[in-house]
This record gives structure tokens, sequence and C-alpha cells, in this order.
């Protein structure tokens, strides 16, 4: 008879030690569901931030292409005014003569 109830305690011990496992498995499951959550809620912010910075490496490519092009447009603008400044000179040269 001793048996049987020596053997009941080691039973509850097992049962407790059983319960605390199973606990520590849905906490450990739990856990790692929240970091996968946040690992996708990362990579979402990631793409994000790439799609961000290629359209606005885009964006600053088209503005400097604009900037290069406004830059030619007023050199050409400088050159014709030197050019009627010249042509100008020698009428009044021409003129006064």
């Amino acid at each position: 008879m001793g048996q049987p109830a020596h053997a009941g305690e080691h039973g509850k011990g097992f049962d407790v030690v059983a319960k605390e496992v199973r606990n520590l498995a849905t906490r450990a499951n739990e856990s790692t569901k929240e970091v996968h959550s946040k690992v996708e809620e990362i990579t979402s912010f990631v793409h994000t931030i790439l799609n961000e910075t290629n359209t606005s490496e885009k964006a600053l490519t088209s503005s400097r292409e604009q900037i290069e092009k406004a830059i030619a447009k007023f050199a050409s603008i400088d050159e014709a005014a030197k050019h009627l400044e010249t042509q100008t000179k020698a009428l009044t040269k021409l003129v006064e003569a």
C-alpha cells in the first residue's frame, strides 16, 4: 500500500511539472508569434522605405536633369547676349563713322 501512495505523490509532481512545461511551451509559442509579427512589420517598413528611396532617387535624378538643361539654356542665352553686344558695338561704330 505504501508504494501506490508513493507513486501517487510522484505522479502529482510530474503533473505539476508537465503543466508548467505546457505553460512554458504556450508562452514560447506566443512569443514566437509576436517576434514573427514584429519581423513582418519591420520587413514591411523596410520595403516601404526602399520604395520611397527609389522614388526620391528618381525625382532627384529628374530634377538634376532639369537643372542641367536650365544651365545649358542660360549658357546659350549668355552666349547670344554676348553676340548681340558685339553686333551692337559693331553697328554703333558703323553709324558713328
